[in-house]
């Protein structure tokens, strides 16, 4: 119990942090085989919970916010490995579910409105390469449902 640090087997470390009984508990890293840093934040039976960062295996990142159990669960922001924005609003199950907005990887939006499990459902704008709005309406699973305004 208390601060500590893990190593792989290649001799890399692999976790910096607090530990209980022998798992992550408390504010730590993770880290890739490759040295490089794998996750940070708060760790609750070897599980990321409440606040954390996930990265790419290249040390970019690729996720900033809330998380329960190592999955994306309340607000959040999703990267691409470029560090560009490509998704960001409440997340449920790894999925963004509620209001929530979508990006092109260049960073020019996409879609801003409901989402449930992913999908656009509900009212939303969707956007083409230029920002230009090319729908505004209703949604159900991914599919428009009310015709053009």
């Amino acid at each position: 119990n208390g601060h500590g640090k893990q190593y792989h087997d290649n001799g890399n470390m692999k976790f910096e942090g607090d530990f209980k009984d022998g798992v992550y508990n408390g504010r730590g890293q993770k880290y890739f085989i490759n040295g490089k840093l794998e996750s940070e934040g708060e760790y609750v039976g070897g599980k990321m919970t409440g606040y954390g960062k996930k990265y790419y295996k290249n040390g970019a990142l690729l996720y900033a916010g809330e998380l329960k159990d190592d999955i994306y669960e309340g607000f959040g922001r999703k990267y691409n490995s470029d560090g560009i924005v490509i998704m960001d609003g409440e997340w449920h199950n790894n999925l963004l579910n509620g209001i929530g907005r979508e990006y092109y990887d260049n960073g020019k939006k996409k879609y801003i409105g409901e989402l449930k499990n992913g999908l656009y459902d509900g009212y939303g704008a969707a956007y083409d390469e230029n920002e230009k709005e090319i729908y505004e309406g209703g949604w159900k699973e991914g599919n428009k449902n009310r015709k053009k305004k």
